[in-house]
């Protein structure tokens, strides 16, 4: 009888000591939605890290882009009007070098990798300026061709 007595006072103290927590509150980017564009952007910036990464060690192969480059034409913009003026241009530029990155020497992919970046800036430069200091990030030092 004790020993029943025991265990049911040892449930009930630990039944009460546990918390009754909340879950925690999603996060302001968990709750944001993106844009068809936004999305395939975002993508496209943690796949240039990776590049950026592979072309700084002098990696002998690559990695491929896991990514339709050329929906940069098609995908839906939260605004379209984005899309407007030079953007296309841009996206093809952006596309050419960053095709060319995968071919030459360290130097050569260092410049392309870097044309490549321009090619973002000059785009996010007339619209949707807010990334442009991340992607000012991911230039690679042009003193790194030289190891």
């Amino acid at each position: 009888m004790h020993l029943l007595l025991r265990t049911g006072l040892l449930l009930l103290l630990l039944a009460c000591s546990q918390k009754n927590e909340d879950p925690p509150a999603a996060t302001e980017s968990e709750m944001r939605t993106y844009s068809e564009l936004s999305g395939l952007m975002l993508g496209v910036q943690a796949y240039q890290k990776v590049l950026r990464d592979s072309v700084r060690s002098s990696a002998l192969q690559l990695p491929d882009n896991p990514m339709d480059l050329a929906r940069l034409h098609s995908a839906q913009a939260t605004d379209s009007r984005e899309l407007e003026g030079n953007y296309h241009e841009l996206a093809d530029r952006f596309i050419q070098w960053n095709d060319s990155v995968h071919s030459g020497s360290k130097a050569r992919r260092i410049e392309a990798f870097n044309k490549s970046i321009d090619a973002c800036i000059q785009c996010h430069s007339s619209r949707c300026p807010g990334p442009i200091s991340s992607i000012r990030k991911l230039y690679l030092p042009v003193s790194d061709s030289d190891s």
